[in-house]
């Protein structure tokens, strides 16, 4: 079998990749019809046989997701709306379509919506089939942390 070239690309148009790096990349998404969105650091202290998770957040107008943390690092792309974002790292971040955030394992980390319309954003993150999902903390805010 001959050398084969590993191809991005959509049946009908331009795509959009996102790449999250699991190892050092030994090539670079160069077809100018190719819009990369999100390129992430490689990452680190990844679990053996981990998953990657991928889940579909919508927060209402003065809705927030419960503090937390991930076993693992996770990333975010904030698709419609805005929230303010807050983690024990950065503090509070605001987020508007197509900013992307991310956090390494064990960080705590709530989504807040404020008013206006519902948001909606992507998480991506990698866990351990063998440990719990995420701990989550007792109901209250990272504000009074």
């Amino acid at each position: 079998m001959g050398d084969s070239e590993h191809l991005h690309e959509a049946a009908d148009g331009p795509s959009t990749f996102w790449e999250t790096r699991l190892d050092y990349p030994d090539y670079i998404l160069s077809d100018p019809r190719v819009e990369t969105v999100f390129v992430s650091p490689t990452l680190e202290e990844i679990p053996d046989n981990s998953l990657a998770v991928f889940v579909s957040v919508k927060v209402p107008p003065g809705g927030e997701t419960s503090v937390h943390s991930l076993p693992g690092p996770e990333f975010i792309y904030q698709f419609t709306g805005s929230i303010d974002y807050q983690n024990g790292l950065i503090g509070v971040r605001p987020m508007t379509p197509g900013d992307i955030e991310g956090i390494p394992p064990v960080t705590l980390v709530q989504e807040r919506k404020a008013a206006g319309q519902t948001a909606a954003f992507l998480s991506w993150f990698l866990v351990d089939p063998n440990e719990p999902f995420a701990s989550r903390l007792p109901p209250r805010s990272l504000r009074n942390l």
